[in-house]
């Protein structure tokens, strides 16, 4: 039985400890928005924050304005129309939301104040 037992744990997925802190809040938006979108929402969500975290890194965090905009600069240089431009926009703006609600630390039962 212990062969099975090691299959099992080499199987698996290790992703969500291996990414960045970036790919980690996207992992956790994505598998909250599983239960309210329809498939292809939730593909369009994973694609286009997929690019967003190639752009700008797995552990750029947080997401700051100027990388953002840089992003948009990006995408419209790479020829991709106004329309589609905009809805990547409105994706990631979905996503920043979601982090703004998300509390400061990663610690569980953390009672972290913001110290501003």
């Amino acid at each position: 039985m212990t062969p099975k037992l090691q299959l099992i744990k080499s199987a698996r997925d290790n992703s969500y400890y291996e990414a960045g802190l970036l790919r980690r809040r996207i992992q956790e938006f994505l598998q909250i928005k599983k239960r309210a979108c329809r498939p292809a929402t939730l593909k369009t969500y994973s694609s286009v924050l997929d690019q967003y975290a190639g752009f700008a890194g797995d552990n750029d965090w947080p997401p700051i304005w100027q990388d953002i905009l840089a992003w948009l600069d990006h995408l419209e240089a790479s020829g991709l129309t106004q329309a589609t431009i905009h809805t990547y926009w409105v994706q990631l703006r979905t996503f920043l939301n979601f982090l703004e609600k998300m509390p400061l630390c990663d610690c569980p039962g953390s009672t972290c104040k913001d110290s501003a």
